[in-house]
């Protein structure tokens, strides 16, 4: 039967299995690499797939499965790929995605030294992410000589304590993940379908925006967009490396639907997110309470 199906491995395990849409993904890493998280349906159709940089210690996924079936889960990793099977019960009524929760690190020393060699070819742009606890800063950069590299850490966490990812854009540091924090009044789920939390964060309205930012963090004002518009204008994020159709480099690789006009986030997901700003298409709700444009 589905329920003796093999779903854990002496290196990890997927919790509840089965599950009634969501689950759980724990595994561990043994030295800094670069993780492939793939989801195929049984037929083995890639559904979802994420790549994360992560340091040894043990790491959390939220896999969200988009409806009831069996499911195949696979972790590539340098120090030894594992492969799980995973039951649904009952779908989630939304896209089948993987959200990297968290880690919990080994000890590692205050300050360090970290080298990786990578092909690189003049004009192309290097997008970093680094860590620290539940800290995660991206840097994208085009260097044009050997360059080292000094990655500050800021804190981004609301009152539930959700860490959020930030990223550093010219000498900005911006969120790179959309807010989810349910305040008392005042903020929205797309379709109220609290699914899409997961994904898209919340909505909020004009007033609630304005005081439900992470301590230390604000709505940015009109001069700080045209400062980072500007800055990636100027240093070639814009389509095919020029002008200021900058769209693709600042929508994230995932969520968006395909579309036929070249330079948008919809045409060739993969190429998308070379700032490492992440937007998603999260929509909005109208005066009269309707939801549109998550697209």
């Amino acid at each position: 039967s589905a329920n003796d199906i093999p779903f854990t491995s002496d290196e990890g395990f997927i919790y509840p299995n089965p599950c009634n849409g969501k689950a759980e993904l724990c595994f561990a890493t043994s030295m800094n690499q670069e993780v492939k998280v793939n989801v195929y349906n049984i037929s083995g159709q890639l559904l979802s797939t994420k790549n994360q940089f992560l340091m040894p210690g043990q790491h959390r996924f939220k896999i969200l499965f988009p409806e009831t079936g069996i499911y195949n889960v696979s972790v590539l990793k340098s120090d030894g790929s594992i492969y799980f099977k995973a039951v649904c019960n009952g779908p989630t009524g939304t896209k089948c995605a993987i959200i990297c929760m968290g880690s919990e690190y080994q000890n590692l020393a205050k300050s360090a030294v970290v080298g990786k060699t990578l092909k690189y070819g003049q004009g192309d742009i290097l997008h970093c992410s680094a860590f620290s606890g539940k800290n995660n800063t991206i840097i994208a950069d085009s260097p044009k000589a050997t360059k080292v590299y000094s990655v500050e850490f800021y804190e981004c966490i609301d009152p539930n304590k959700k860490s959020y990812k930030v990223v550093k854009i010219g000498n900005q540091v911006w969120m790179a993940e959309n807010l989810a924090f349910k305040t008392n009044s005042g903020s929205y789920v797309y379709d109220n379908n609290e699914t899409n939390v997961e994904i898209y964060g919340r909505l909020y309205d004009w007033y609630t925006a304005k005081t439900a930012c992470p301590t230390g963090w604000h709505l940015p004002n009109d001069s700080e967009w045209t400062i980072l518009t500007d800055y990636l204008t100027n240093n070639g994020y814009g389509y095919q490396g020029s002008g200021n159709d900058i769209a693709k480099s600042m929508a994230s690789q995932t969520n968006w639907h395909d579309h036929s006009t070249l330079g948008t986030p919809g045409v060739d997901l993969g190429s998308n997110n070379s700032s490492g700003f992440s937007v998603l298409p999260g929509g909005y709700r109208t005066i009269s309470g309707c939801f549109q444009g998550l697209v």
